[in-house]
């Protein structure tokens, strides 16, 4: 069986604020809402994925801190020919997509990808679906 290479966007929702202390980031206060990660696995997507979703886990990377305690998560993927992480990103802050957690730094970091927090996911559905579709057509997703 070969192994999926791909990028994604994850997207983990909190019902109410929740203080999460971030490894060594240290605490931070995420407000109510939806926030995205978008990153990339190109040693196997799948297994990111199943990793990334899943609750009950040990701790490896910055996004675990919040998947783990999260109410909901789910991951849109870009595969066969992913779309590269800088453009998805990009697309995420387009739609006003907020850098979180340290607001001194202006660009914030967890390891090497943008957490945004999303003020209407539908909105960001509606703004990525023609994106998406032409990336398809162009077999690109």
């Amino acid at each position: 069986m070969s192994v999926r290479k791909g990028t994604y966007v994850l997207f983990v929702t909190f019902g109410s604020d929740t203080n999460i202390t971030v490894g060594a980031l240290g605490p931070h206060l995420f407000k109510a809402g939806t926030y995205c990660y978008v990153g990339s696995a190109m040693a196997g997507l799948d297994q990111r994925l199943k990793r990334h979703l899943a609750h009950d886990k040990k701790l490896k990377w910055h996004i675990d801190y919040l998947t783990t305690v999260c109410d909901s998560s789910e991951a849109w993927i870009s595969y066969p020919d992913p779309i590269p992480e800088c453009e998805l990103a990009e697309r995420a802050e387009a739609l006003g997509g907020i850098p979180e957690m340290d607001r001194a730094f202006d660009n914030i970091r967890l390891g090497d990808n943008v957490v945004f927090r999303v003020t209407d996911l539908d909105q960001f559905r509606l703004f990525m679906e023609p994106y998406v579709e032409q990336a398809i057509k162009d077999k690109r997703n």
